[in-house]
């Protein structure tokens, strides 16, 4: 991702914070599912009924970023800042456990490993303008720079072992924990975010004319599956079986949203758009993804479940959501989800700063309390 100006750097400390439990005896497998970010600088676990668990509470003077769950929802991780006093935090755990380390940026990004035992960060670089990688493992609280450039993005590897890097708009490679690099030498198309198959495959754009979405296997194979004229993000389904992606052209600009079998086969446009982000539910059967209507400045979310669109009201944004996650949909897409695990709800966070949650089968939203930003948990 892109360096950030309103974190900047130097802080003088920035700790870590992190709640190592029991799972026997851990308070977080009876947490509300919504991880929610306040407005004044709190962090709760929120249940539909709108019961709230705080993992932090608000604190006159403390900003919240980026709260996120861990694979199984019992442990969150989010940044704290202080700007009077010039000073960070990462911190993580749940309501009752936590631990503090130090780390040398403030995190703008976090995505944690597959098992859960590491979690990957970016920050502003501590030398000046850039993006740096940093690496916890969350057993010992040990945390390190790994890498860097600008901008950059990255997926893990299924495994855990490594991550896909694409950085510069031009460097592909894996990224070993320890910070090595193996570079994939080849062009790559106007992406932001690799993502990994199941099966360890990797998707990319693929540089032309033409440019092609694409995979590469473990030889270095590409197999090209679908041209695409503009600018792309892609998610793919959690089998690995299909991609949603979009293709923003300089001439119609409007981000046409398709999907495209990676065993091959014609593309399926889902909608002509402009498409602002979408995500496909656990099972890979239902594809959220939010339409823009530029007069009435609403997002419109809609689900496609292979034949048919069903259309939800519409709704502002939140300026959090608006500004620090959609610009940037592909990458947070490999971290954290709008959709309840069993693929019946999904959640808004609007701009009257209220958390929805829009189950399938109802017209309207049910508003569960107030936040900026929900995600769900596993």
């Amino acid at each position: 991702m892109r360096w950030r100006p309103p974190m900047p750097n130097p802080w003088p400390i920035t700790t870590l914070a992190i709640g190592l439990v029991a799972a026997a005896c851990s308070s977080s497998s009876t947490l509300g599912p919504l991880l929610v970010q306040s407005a004044q600088g709190g962090v709760s676990a929120v249940g539909l009924d709108g019961s709230a668990s705080p993992l932090l509470e608000e604190t006159p003077g403390v900003q919240v970023r980026q709260p996120t769950w861990s694979p199984d929802g019992r442990l969150a991780v989010w940044t704290e800042l202080e700007p009077a006093a010039m000073t960070a935090s990462i911190a993580m755990g749940d309501e009752t456990n936590q631990r503090r380390i130090e780390v040398p940026t403030a995190p703008f990004y976090y995505s944690w490993s597959p098992e859960g035992d590491r979690v990957a960060y970016l920050g502003n670089a501590p030398e000046g303008q850039g993006v740096a990688l940093g690496m916890v493992e969350v057993a010992n609280g040990a945390a390190t720079l790994v890498d860097g450039g600008a901008p950059y993005y990255f997926d893990w590897q299924p495994d855990g072992e490594r991550l896909a890097i694409h950085v510069a708009g031009r460097v592909l490679a894996f990224l070993a924990i320890d910070g090595t690099r193996t570079e994939i030498p080849i062009t790559t198309g106007r992406f932001q975010a690799p993502a990994f198959l199941p099966d360890g495959r990797l998707v990319i754009l693929t540089g032309g004319p033409p440019q092609s979405l694409s995979v590469i296997d473990g030889s270095g194979e590409i197999t090209n599956l679908a041209p695409v004229d503009g600018v792309s993000m892609f998610v793919p389904t959690s089998a690995g079986d299909r991609i949603a992606y979009t293709d923003v052209s300089v001439e119609d600009g409007r981000g046409e949203l398709r999907t495209v079998s990676t065993s091959g086969g014609e593309p399926q446009v889902v909608d002509p758009g402009p498409v602002a982000g979408f995500a496909w539910d656990t099972t890979g059967t239902r594809l959220l993804y939010f339409t823009v209507d530029l007069e009435a400045q609403e997002l419109i979310p809609n689900v496609w479940d292979g034949t048919e669109i069903t259309r939800y009201p519409g709704f502002s944004p939140s300026a959090t959501f608006l500004t620090e996650y959609l610009p940037f949909w592909d990458q947070y897409s490999r971290s954290l989800t709008l959709w309840s695990p069993e693929g019946d709800a999904f959640v808004i966070p609007n701009a009257s700063d209220r958390i929805l949650v829009q189950r399938l089968e109802e017209e309207s939203p049910a508003d569960v309390g107030p936040g900026v930003f929900a995600t769900w948990g596993g």
